[in-house]
């Protein structure tokens, strides 16, 4: 603090984990977001009527919320120059556009990774052809929709993520859509560890 004035900055957050809440500079007072009285979520509805709640960063005007798209893994969307971990978590390079186009992309995303890479996958996905995907977080990582997306993106918890690959493996045309809700006002505020 220089001449009583002191310099407040916000926090980055590569969480949920220890010690993730941080800026690196000593003299800052650091501060964090908090919850708020809103949710921004979508509804990932599979060709069997099943729904599967998650966050989402779309603009409702992306995809037909009556129309079902064809779903495809990361893996099985695996380009020839990629390896089936790239792929599986659409890096880049990591998918085949001539096995995406048209289709909803779903990557796994993992606690490890910046931030930054939900965008680039949802960068991948469209220069792929993809008409939306589904990002899955794996068991260590919070919900987070605060990175903006290139195409209609919807994140889902691991457990989620195990019933989706579940529907994924058990027939052979799969089918998913977007729906698209917005819940505001809600009477208080959840507790759900967020990605910022």
């Amino acid at each position: 603090m220089k001449k009583g004035i002191i310099t407040v900055a916000s926090a980055g957050n590569n969480g949920p984990k220890s010690g993730s809440v941080q800026n690196v500079a000593p003299w800052l007072l650091t501060v964090a977001a908090s919850t708020m009285d809103r949710e921004f979520s979508a509804y990932v509805k599979l060709g069997n009527n099943q729904k599967i709640k998650g966050v989402r960063f779309m603009d409702s005007k992306t995809n037909d919320p009556n129309k079902l798209y064809p779903l495809i893994s990361g893996a099985e969307a695996r380009s020839t120059i990629a390896n089936i971990k790239d792929a599986t978590a659409c890096h880049v390079a990591a998918l085949d556009a001539a096995k995406v186009k048209g289709k909803i992309v779903v990557c796994r995303n993992s606690l490890n990774e910046a931030g930054d890479m939900d965008s680039l996958r949802s960068m991948e996905a469209k220069k792929a052809g993809a008409v939306g995907l589904v990002l899955v977080n794996d068991k260590n990582k919070g919900f987070g929709a605060s990175q903006p997306h290139s195409i209609a993106t919807v994140t889902i918890s691991y457990n989620d993520g195990v019933t989706l690959f579940s529907y994924i493996n058990s027939t052979r045309q799969v089918y998913l859509c977007f729906l698209l809700i917005n819940i505001i006002g809600l009477q208080y505020a959840k507790g759900r560890v967020l990605i910022y």
